[in-house]
């Protein structure tokens, strides 16, 4: 009664926020259909086993603190980005110094690789891969590079779709699957979500096409965690609906009995250890604190037979200082996503920089259900934001109408 009573309330919510967006794929319905959707996970996995329903109510409150946030400097505007011919591309001399990186990168990477694979091959090659494969701080940087020049030569070729941008996103892309063999899930995750949300923003694609994209890429990320769960536990599961049962569990509902138990029974709180951890960290590599940074992997708890270490994107900030200031953060969140989709949408000119930007945070926004990918991974954003200024900027970048990436 109390998950459907909150359904309820979050479904009038979302639609108020369709009235208001017009576009569906807009942040506050975003996060509020994901939210929803985890309140059917919950009922569905847990069902009459979990009595501390109306807890997730802390959810709905999210979303209205969120959504106050968004609309508090977000205005209506319904510019257009120019699709002809040439609009945006880059500039010819410039594209070759961001390819050849690009391709130095990934052989780079292809050279770390290979002694691996021949030295510890065991017939899988991403488990060898995930399980012999270290990395060093220079590969993980310049894979950030090739992810954000990805994702801006595909914006380019959607929104100015002549060959000469489609060659060069194709020419780029390759340079992403040496990187991406070696990382974690979520990293593919990122990189589908931010591609879709690219397509969407910059089509402007109408609310029924999203809806059937939307489907196409929920199947495409469940089909991914269901693979890499076979590949990760092996055959195990003794039945299709076996596999399905855990994944529901694991993924898409433990977090939230998790996020439950904790706040509910006295938690120790942190006083912004984790919301100022890139701070402290800094700090404390220079000397200037003994405080050390929390360690973001967090602990496992067992919840209904399953072992969890993630509580969700809200207890991250919870932690610090209570509810309170997760719905804080929720606010000025929904500043930032308002901020962006302002520009990216602005009748007057067309930022390149906010809206891949806003696509990339799309995916630390729906995994809002899972865990914290916001400030728990602060030095990685601001890597990203460095890379893709430097690849939006005007010289890099030209413009042969009025509009000019900023």
């Amino acid at each position: 009664m109390a998950l459907f009573c909150l359904s309820t309330v979050l479904i009038v919510i979302t639609a108020l926020n369709i009235l208001i967006c017009r576009r569906i794929y807009a942040p506050p319905i975003i996060i509020g259909a994901v939210f929803l959707f985890s309140y059917l996970c919950i009922e569905l996995a847990y069902g009459k086993l979990e009595n501390g329903y109306w807890f997730y109510g802390c959810y709905v409150l999210a979303v209205c603190f969120f959504s106050v946030g968004f609309y508090l400097v977000q205005r209506k505007s319904e510019g257009r980005i120019c699709l002809n011919s040439e609009a945006f591309s880059f500039v010819d001399r410039k594209y070759l110094v961001l390819k050849g990186i690009a391709y130095l990168s990934a052989a780079g990477q292809i050279c770390l690789i290979i002694p691996v694979i021949i030295k510890t091959y065991n017939g899988n090659l991403w488990s060898t891969v995930k399980e012999h494969y270290s990395g060093n701080a220079v590969a993980a940087l310049m894979s950030l590079y090739v992810q954000v020049l990805v994702f801006v030569s595909f914006y380019l070729y959607i929104v100015n779709n002549t060959p000469k941008n489609r060659r060069r996103f194709l020419e780029i892309l390759p340079c992403l699957l040496p990187f991406m063999l070696v990382t974690h899930r979520g990293e593919w995750f990122m990189v589908i979500i931010t591609l879709t949300f690219e397509w969407l923003i910059g089509k402007r694609i109408s609310n029924i096409k999203a809806i059937k994209c939307g489907f196409l890429v929920v199947i495409a990320l469940v089909a991914l965690i269901a693979i890499s769960s076979i590949w990760k536990f092996g055959n195990d599961f003794s039945s299709n609906k076996a596999l399905f049962e855990s994944i529901l569990r694991m993924y898409f509902s433990t977090q939230y009995v998790a996020f439950r138990e904790r706040m509910t029974n006295e938690p120790i709180f942190l006083y912004g250890q984790n919301t100022f951890r890139f701070v402290i960290a800094v700090l404390y590599k220079l000397g200037i604190t003994k405080t050390v940074p929390v360690n973001t992997i967090q602990n496992f708890v067992e919840i209904y037979g399953y072992d969890t270490n993630v509580y969700t994107g809200l207890s991250y900030y919870a932690m610090d200082f209570g509810m309170w200031w997760a719905y804080v953060v929720e606010f000025l969140l929904g500043v930032l996503y308002g901020a962006l989709y302002r520009k990216s949408f602005s009748k007057k000119r067309t930022s390149v920089f906010s809206i891949v930007a806003l696509s990339m945070l799309m995916y630390p926004l729906i995994n809002q259900f899972f865990d914290d990918r916001y400030l728990s991974i602060c030095s990685q954003w601001l890597k990203y934001m460095i890379f893709l200024w430097l690849i939006t900027r005007n010289r890099i970048l030209q413009n042969h109408h009025e509009d000019r990436p900023e």
